[in-house]
């Protein structure tokens, strides 16, 4: 290998080192223009967790795909029951290029920890990789079936209840009641499931989680302040994609 590979190799390992510190390279509007695509590859892999080429934990990431790391032993060195599992996990923890982003999702959430049994109230363990805000949302918009989960939609009265921007209850009804009759000047129209209608009883439905993004996005609440509300109002809902 010559002096000039070598140095291009260590170049890149630096780059994907420092990679890994920053997390994602993409920001919301790239990840979620990433979730609609029909395929992606190691590029915008790399946008999306921020780790590249190499080795990273058990994982090895390379320009075809993620796999597992079998370096420090031998498969003979293994019992049949210890190769039965490793193979199994290299199934659910492989991911080969290019992929679809529902394909590079259901990987993602293969990479995160099981319920612990005796505190399944804390939910599973966050994956390895991190992941940039926007593209869970990007593809849950594509896909019209979480509009038909009750868990997922909330009236507009639900919505203003459980996120409280302003310091008392009529301050705030009176923001909410402004942005909600006009979702489209101000960025709310991608949060709205269903239009309300005239006369009692047809309320407009919103997605309490697109909703979240958007207060954690524009400032409005903290995301602390935003997790908390959902946790209390809205705790079927998976909001891990809600950290910074």
């Amino acid at each position: 290998m010559t002096k000039k590979k070598k140095a291009e190799i260590l170049l890149v390992q630096k780059i994907d080192q420092l990679a890994m510190m920053d997390g994602p390279i993409a920001d919301s509007t790239r990840a979620r223009e990433i979730a609609e695509m029909d395929e992606f590859g190691l590029h915008e892999f790399r946008e999306l967790t921020g780790i590249g080429v190499g080795t990273y934990g058990i994982y090895v990431i390379s320009e075809s795909g993620v796999g597992l790391s079998c370096d420090g032993y031998l498969l003979s060195d293994l019992t049949s029951r210890q190769q039965h599992d490793l193979e199994l996990a290299d199934k659910s923890l492989s991911l080969t290029f290019p992929c679809t982003p529902t394909q590079f999702c259901e990987w993602y959430e293969a990479t995160r920890g099981k319920v612990d049994e005796e505190a399944p109230e804390k939910g599973r363990a966050p994956s390895d990789f991190p992941l940039a805000n926007g593209f869970k949302i990007g593809l849950e918009r594509g896909n019209n079936r979480f509009i038909q989960d009750a868990n997922r939609s909330a009236t507009s009265g639900k919505i203003i209840s459980a996120f409280q921007v302003k310091a008392t209850a009529t301050e705030n009804k009176k923001w909410w009641d402004m942005r909600l009759r006009d979702p489209s000047n101000y960025g709310l129209m991608g949060a709205r499931i269903q239009a309300g209608k005239k006369g009692r009883g047809n309320p407009s439905y919103w997605s309490p989680y697109f909703v979240a993004i958007w207060l954690a996005d524009k400032h409005h609440m903290t995301r602390s302040a935003v997790l908390a509300a959902m946790s209390v109002h809205f705790p079927n809902i998976d909001c891990d994609n809600l950290m910074p």
